[in-house]
């Protein structure tokens, strides 16, 4: 008996770790998707996990920060939706905000050192970087 009771500790261990392996990241849920749609104009796609959103909000200049994993080509699909294009040179969009006070999920350290793409449309910017190692968007909006 006490042989079953290791056997099926381990099996239940090794089915949880290659479970979360094939289905690693926190699913998107409602709420995020609205947000997702909102600011990207399209729906999230399946490989959008781990989606953060932090909106500063207060004052008269509004920024919202985003965070999320996802696969290149839907890093291309925000891109052409939002008419981004390449900045020439590292630009951390927005001195302040989570750029001064990180939360865990933006590497400010990443963002100050690369490339994003980008575009201002009236008094709105909108900055995207992309970390290919991790599969990981940081994107930022914000008014002046």
């Amino acid at each position: 008996m006490l042989n079953f009771i290791k056997t099926y500790i381990l099996f239940v261990g090794l089915s949880s770790i290659i479970v979360s392996c094939n289905n690693s990241g926190r699913p998107v849920s409602k709420e995020d998707q609205k947000i997702f749609a909102r600011f990207f104009q399209f729906e999230p796609t399946p490989d959008v996990k781990n989606f953060y959103y932090f909106p500063d909000e207060p004052g008269i200049d509004p920024s919202y920060w985003i965070s999320f994993e996802c696969n290149e080509s839907t890093v291309a699909r925000v891109r052409e939706s939002l008419e981004l294009q390449p900045e020439s040179q590292p630009q951390e969009g927005l001195i302040g905000g989570l750029n001064i006070e990180p939360k865990p999920w933006w590497d400010t350290s990443f963002i100050k050192k690369s490339i994003p793409f980008s575009r201002q449309k009236e008094n709105t910017y909108r900055y995207l970087w992309y970390d290919k190692d991790k599969r990981k968007v940081y994107f930022l909006s914000f008014d002046t």
